[in-house]
């Protein structure tokens, strides 16, 4: 079987492809530089918990996720369906806290750093989405500075405060 190539015709589009660049006013490209800066923040002003072990009463958390650990998972699950931790004196439900204990305590065993680790990556991604949900809602009114008041809003939900106090004068 003779196959013969169809000449080009004038009207073939060209298929050379550009090389791709990075258009810093795109908010795509705003809030990626801005997560990576809600990072770098959040480790200047969160690190020092790395060296820290743990305090109050995460031994009272660490003592029923140690005993559901061994089999006894009475306190744990009530967790889910009553009082958070039993105490009379703070009435709340947070399963998602005995959820992300638990899950710590598995991965990390008994160090303290692991766990802090842990809080420090979720204050992050609290603060990225916060930075989301603000470009999300400054959108709707025609945001004319990109992504500069969303990533603003990020930082400073949890860290302008923390970058006051601790850079000197």
């Amino acid at each position: 079987m003779n196959q013969t190539a169809e000449p080009k015709s004038a009207e073939t589009p060209d298929t050379k492809l550009k090389p791709e660049s990075m258009e810093l006013r795109s908010p795509k490209v705003q809030m990626a530089f801005g997560a990576f800066a809600a990072l770098l923040i959040c480790l200047y002003c969160c690190s020092a918990s790395l060296r820290v072990g743990f305090l109050l009463d995460d031994y009272l958390h660490l003592d029923y996720i140690h005993r559901a650990l061994s089999g006894n998972w009475t306190d744990f699950l009530s967790n889910f369906t009553s009082n958070w931790a039993g105490s009379d004196l703070m009435k709340s439900y947070r399963p998602l806290v005995s959820l992300s204990l638990f899950i710590d305590s598995v991965i990390w065993g008994p160090r303290a750093w692991g766990f802090h680790l842990t809080n420090l990556l979720l204050q992050w991604g609290c603060c990225v989405f916060v930075g989301l949900i603000s470009m999300e809602l400054s959108g709707l009114k025609g945001n004319r500075l990109g992504s500069a008041g969303a990533i603003w809003a990020a930082l400073y939900s949890r860290y302008i405060r923390c970058i006051s106090k601790r850079l000197p004068g």
